[in-house]
C-alpha cells in the first residue's frame, strides 16, 4: 500500500500518522486532520517534520516503550494511555497514541480518545491531578502548622525571656531608686544631694526605658489590654503639667493647659495610657524646644460631633481632642514619616544631641489606635509643632464622679491618723528595707513576712487592713498565698482582706495571674511612695474598716 493510500486513509479516520526518521524525530504522513491542528502547530516543525518532546512530555515518556516495541519487531500495535492536552484557548483535549509496526516502518499514529473511554481516562488523569494537588496541600498545610507552632514557641520564649529579663533588672533597680530616695530624705551636703539627684534620675530613665521596651513588645504580641475607668480630664492634664513643670521650668519654658469648657467633667477610658501618651508628648515637646511655651488644648472635636454626614454622632460617646504644641525646632516635611517608626527619630544628628530610643511617639501612635484613636502632627521647621491626639471616650453615666459613686471619701490627714497596720510579703532584703521604710514615713505600721508561708501564720495570730505580696517567693509564692488567704478553712482571721501584689514582674498576663488568684490590685517595683499611698487610699476608701489594734489569738 503507497503512503498516499495510506496517509489518505488515516485521513479520513482523523488520524496524524508520522513516520519515525530519527531518534525523536519523525515525518508527517499526509496532512494534518482539522480536529488535531491545535496539536500540530505545536509539534509540526519546517518541511513536515515532527518532533513531540517539548510540547507533550507524556508522549515523549511513550516513545521510550514505542522505541522498545518497534525493536521487537512485534505485530499489532502497542497504545499510550490517554493523556490531557490545553490548546491555546485553555481547552483540554483527550489524546491517544499508538505504535505500529508495518514493514520495515515505524509508525506513531495520534487521535482524539473515543468519548467514553477518553472521558474515562480524562477522569483518571482528573483524580490523578486532584489527588495531587491534595497532597501538595496537605504538606503545605503541615509545613504551615509546623511553622505555626515554631512562631508560637518563638513568641512564648520571648515573652518568658522578657518576663524574666523585667524581673531580674527591675529587682536591683528597685534597691537602686528605693535606697537613693531614702538617701535624698535625709540631710545631706549639697555635693552629696547632686550626686544622689544623679543617681536616682539616671536610675528613673532606666526604669522609663525598660517600661517602653516591655510597652512595645506586648504590644507587637497584641497583649497590651486597656484598662476602662472613669476619670476626670482635667485632673489628668492637671496631673501631667505638675509632673512635668519643673522640667520646664529648668529651661525656662512656660507650661500652659488650656481645656474646654464643654468638656465633661468624668469620662470613661484609659487614663493610665492617655496619661503616658500626653507626658510622652510633652516631654519630647519640652526636649526639642529651647525657648517659650507649650501648651496643652483639650477640647470636644466640633468636625466629629456630626459625623460626615451631618447627623449626631452616638450621644453617648465624646471626641475629645488633645493637642500639645511648641515653639521648637520643628520637624521638616521630608522626615515626619519617620517619627512613628520604632527607634526612629527626625534624623540622627537629633538623636545624638538630644538622645532617646525612638520608641515613644512608636508606642503612643499604636496606643492610641488602640483606643480607636489617632495621632497627627503638624509643624514648621524652625518655628514649632502641634501633636494631636484624637480620641472617643464614653460619658460617665448616672454621676459626675466617678469616685463619690462606689467610694467612702475618706480625708488624707484623717487617713495618716488612723492605726493602719500593713503585712509586707517580701523575701528579698534590700526590698524589705525599702518598702518598709517608705510605708512608716506615710506613717503605716508595718510588718514583714519573708515568704507566703509566714504570711499565713502572721495571718492566723492578728488582723491587718492591707497586704502588700511579692509573688516570686521560696517556700510558697505569692499566688499560692493569696489562694490560701481567700480559702474559708485556711484558718485566717480574714479572708477578704486587700492583698495588693507588689512584684518586679510586669508583663500582662503576670497582672492576669494575680487576679485570678485573688489578689485585688497590682503595683510593679521599682516602689514608688505616691503610688503606694493611692493604693492605700483607693483599699481603705472603699468603705473597709479601720482597726486600731490587732486581734491575737
Amino acid at each position: 500500500m503507497c503512503e498516499s493510500v495510506l496517509a489518505n486513509l488515516f485521513d479520513s479516520l482523523d488520524i496524524l500518522i508520522t513516520e519515525r526518521i530519527a531518534d525523536e524525530t519523525f515525518r508527517l504522513l499526509g496532512s494534518p486532520p482539522e480536529c488535531l491542528k491545535f496539536f500540530c502547530s505545536d509539534v509540526i516543525c519546517k518541511e513536515k517534520t515532527v518532533r513531540f518532546g517539548n510540547a507533550c512530555p507524556f508522549l515523549e515518556n511513550f516513545l521510550i516503550d514505542a522505541e522498545a516495541f518497534w525493536i521487537s519487531g512485534k505485530k499489532g500495535r502497542l497504545k499510550s494511555g490517554t493523556w490531557l492536552q490545553t490548546d491555546r484557548s485553555g481547552k483540554e483535549h483527550a489524546l491517544e497514541a499508538s505504535a505500529v509496526s508495518l514493514g520495515a516502518k515505524k509508525l506513531l499514529l495520534i487521535e482524539l480518545a473515543r468519548s467514553s473511554y477518553g472521558e474515562k481516562q480524562a477522569l483518571i488523569q482528573k483524580g490523578r491531578e486532584v489527588s495531587l494537588a491534595y497532597q501538595r496541600l496537605a504538606k503545605t498545610e503541615a509545613e504551615l502548622k509546623r511553622a505555626k507552632e515554631a512562631a508560637e514557641k518563638a513568641s512564648l520564649a520571648k515573652s518568658e525571656f522578657l518576663a524574666h529579663m523585667s524581673h531580674e533588672i527591675r529587682t536591683p533597680l528597685n534597691a537602686v531608686i528605693g535606697m537613693t530616695g531614702i538617701l535624698l530624705d535625709t540631710k545631706l551636703e549639697p555635693e552629696q544631694r547632686y550626686q544622689a539627684e544623679v543617681i536616682h534620675s539616671s536610675s528613673n530613665m532606666l526604669l522609663s526605658l525598660i517600661n517602653n521596651i516591655l510597652d512595645f513588645s506586648k504590644i507587637e504580641a497584641g497583649k497590651l489590654e486597656l484598662e476602662i475607668l472613669s476619670f476626670d480630664v482635667r485632673k489628668l492634664v492637671e496631673n501631667v503639667c505638675t509632673m512635668l513643670n519643673s522640667k520646664a521650668e529648668e529651661k525656662g519654658l512656660e507650661l500652659l493647659s488650656h481645656i474646654g469648657e464643654d468638656i465633661p467633667l468624668t469620662v470613661r477610658g484609659d487614663p493610665g495610657r492617655m496619661s503616658q501618651i500626653l507626658i510622652n508628648l510633652v516631654n519630647n515637646a519640652v526636649k526639642f524646644t529651647e525657648e517659650g511655651r507649650i501648651e496643652i488644648r483639650v477640647r470636644v472635636s466640633e468636625s466629629e460631633v456630626r459625623g460626615t454626614t451631618g447627623q449626631p454622632m452616638n450621644p453617648d460617646l465624646v471626641p475629645l481632642t488633645f493637642e500639645v504644641s511648641d515653639t521648637g525646632i520643628g520637624i521638616p516635611d521630608e522626615l515626619r514619616e519617620r517619627l512613628f517608626k520604632p527607634f526612629s527619630q527626625a534624623d540622627n544628628s537629633v538623636t545624638r544631641k538630644y538622645g532617646g530610643t525612638g520608641l515613644g511617639l512608636a508606642i503612643s501612635r499604636q496606643l492610641a489606635e488602640l483606643m480607636g484613636g489617632e495621632i497627627t502632627v503638624e509643624s514648621e521647621q524652625g518655628k514649632g509643632s502641634t501633636f494631636r491626639f484624637a480620641v472617643r471616650l464614653e460619658k460617665q453615666k448616672n454621676g459626675h464622679s466617678c469616685c463619690k459613686e462606689d467610694r467612702v471619701e475618706i480625708d488624707k490627714s484623717d487617713l495618716l491618723e488612723k492605726d493602719v497596720r500593713i503585712l509586707l510579703v517580701e523575701d528579698n532584703e534590700l526590698n524589705q528595707i525599702i518598702a518598709k521604710t517608705i510605708l512608716n514615713k506615710l506613717g503605716f505600721t508595718t510588718e514583714v513576712a519573708d515568704n507566703g508561708i509566714m504570711a499565713i501564720e502572721a495571718l492566723k495570730k492578728s488582723r491587718y487592713n492591707i497586704v502588700f505580696m511579692d509573688i516570686q517567693m521560696p517556700k510558697m509564692d505569692g499566688l499560692e498565698a493569696t489562694k490560701a488567704i481567700r480559702d474559708p478553712g485556711s484558718g485566717v482571721l480574714d479572708h477578704d482582706i486587700p492583698v495588693i501584689a507588689m512584684t518586679a514582674h510586669a508583663m500582662a498576663d503576670d497582672r492576669n495571674r494575680c487576679l485570678a488568684a485573688g489578689m485585688n490590685g497590682y503595683i510593679t517595683k521599682p516602689i514608688q511612695p505616691q503610688k503606694l499611698l493611692e493604693v492605700i487610699e483607693e483599699q481603705l476608701e472603699r468603705g473597709r474598716g479601720f482597726y486600731h489594734s490587732p486581734l491575737t489569738t
